[in-house]
């Protein structure tokens, strides 16, 4: 039966639907940002043991300049001016002595004075503290050991793996969802045609029982039964406009496509031979996203326990200071190494651990779960497709049955045996087996998906 599709926007094949749906579907970009925050998270992690490095500068601006003048404090003279240490030498309790004074820090405070200049006199003031001035620094963080960091990264990184997994099988549910819709839509159009025939077809018969009752040869009945004929199949028609409406919304929704498209059919999908239980267990994408997170969710319980041992950083730092003061270079670097042990934190390390042991043994139990839940998919959706396959078989024979009671039909009304209605009554009860054929080879197709998608290779 060839049908007439109105003039639409411009053909695609399905796998040509299903490239749209993957490029345009909102899901499966959603499935994508999602791997893109869990490799964040990875990096996230890793950041807690790679080292972090400071600089910053501070310009400072005091009401007053403050110095010291040797020359001013111990007199012009001599580092050892007598003025400056008379108080101790006269004092009545003091236990020094002039002769100790000079022997014991004369030499200390020649040194330091004829470092800065010879003898006192011709000493440049020191700057204690500047009237303007600027400082910067440079610092190098890096710890040495922290236990939780790296059980840490592994639980990240096995989520960012099972994110990655649950795109893949994202993936494959809009693919799958894809060529569903695309058979869906070629069904429903298909129905529209098939159901606009049957209604020019009861309006046929209407005309021809009028012909007859006109002639005297049935009663009014037969315009009764011709009318009501026609109104249930304007209804149907109504109806099957309102499917093809919903299966192009449902199109448009899922691939991104004009509803308009026309879907070209492509070959029949086959199902493997070893489409078993065992071989979904092994291929299924978010059962492995499954056993992942059980993984990353006992490799964070670990993180927990190991957060009660000590931490320890060690630091470098170099810092410049335009007015260095009694340090004589401008440039001054010092290390440190750093530890800690958090003896107790208010009770926060205990229900970490309790909350990470809880999430581990759920993440257990979603396992065990999603193992069921594929081995039930499987088993229901190999049961479809067997019984889909059976009765597009079934369908099959009876447009065979269909089309040689047509023929028979029109040999009989020939040989004046039969009435024009019995002939158009087989035609319409051929229409209606290839409309049933159309609808079970949609069914065996769907079912022959779900089958693909349950076993995690579509």
């Amino acid at each position: 039966m060839s049908l007439a599709l109105p003039a639409l926007a411009h053909a695609e094949s399905v796998d040509q639907v299903i490239a749209a749906a993957e490029a345009n579907n909102p899901d499966l970009k959603l499935a994508h940002e999602a791997t893109l925050q869990a490799a964040a998270g990875k990096w996230q992690v890793m950041a807690l043991v790679l080292p972090r490095v400071t600089t910053g500068a501070t310009y400072t601006l005091n009401q007053d300049e403050v110095k010291f003048d040797p020359a001013s404090t111990f007199g012009g003279g001599s580092a050892l001016d007598p003025a400056v240490f008379a108080p101790l030498l006269t004092h009545p309790d003091s236990p020094f002595t002039a002769a100790f004074l000079q022997d014991a820090l004369g030499p200390a405070f020649e040194n330091i004075f004829s470092s800065l200049g010879s003898g006192t006199a011709g000493t440049e003031p020191i700057i204690i503290q500047p009237k303007s001035s600027w400082t910067g620094y440079l610092a190098v963080n890096q710890p040495v050991l922290s236990a939780f960091a790296f059980p840490a990264f592994r639980s990240a990184n096995r989520i960012y793996q099972a994110a990655v997994a649950d795109e893949r099988r994202a993936a494959q549910q809009i693919r799958g969802g894809a060529a569903k819709v695309a058979y869906g839509v070629l069904a429903a159009r298909e129905a529209v045609g098939v159901a606009d025939e049957g209604r020019g077809l009861a309006k046929h018969q209407l005309a021809l029982a009028q012909a007859q009752v006109d002639a005297g040869l049935s009663d009014g009945r037969a315009v009764l039964q011709a009318q009501l004929a026609v109104s249930r199949a304007e209804r149907d028609w109504l109806g099957a406009t309102q499917q093809r409406a919903v299966a192009e919304a449902a199109f448009a929704k899922l691939t991104g496509l004009p509803a308009d498209t026309v879907v070209t059919p492509g070959a029949p999908i086959a199902v493997p031979s070893d489409a078993t239980v065992a071989k979904a267990l092994a291929d299924r994408s978010d059962l492995a996203a499954s056993q992942l997170r059980s993984k990353a969710a006992g490799a964070m319980a670990t993180a927990r326990n190991l957060e009660w041992l000590p931490r320890v950083d060690f630091a470098f730092t170099e810092v410049y200071n335009q007015t260095p003061g009694f340090v004589p270079e401008h440039f001054q670097w010092k290390i440190g190494l750093d530890f800690t042990w958090q003896i107790f934190d208010g009770g926060m390390r205990i229900a970490n651990e309790l909350d990470s042991a809880s999430k581990r043994r759920a993440a257990a139990i979603l396992v065990e779960k999603a193992r069921t839940d594929v081995a039930d998919q499987v088993e229901l959706g190999r049961d479809q497709y067997h019984r889909a396959e059976a009765a597009y078989a079934a369908v099959l024979d009876e447009v065979k049955l269909a089309e040689e009671n047509l023929r028979l039909a029109e040999a009989a009304y020939q040989a004046g045996s039969a009435t024009w209605l019995d002939v158009d009554g087989a035609r319409l009860g051929l229409q209606g087996s290839k409309l049933s054929e159309v609808l079970e080879r949609t069914n065996r197709e769907s079912a022959a998906i779900d089958l693909l998608v349950a076993l995690g290779r579509f």
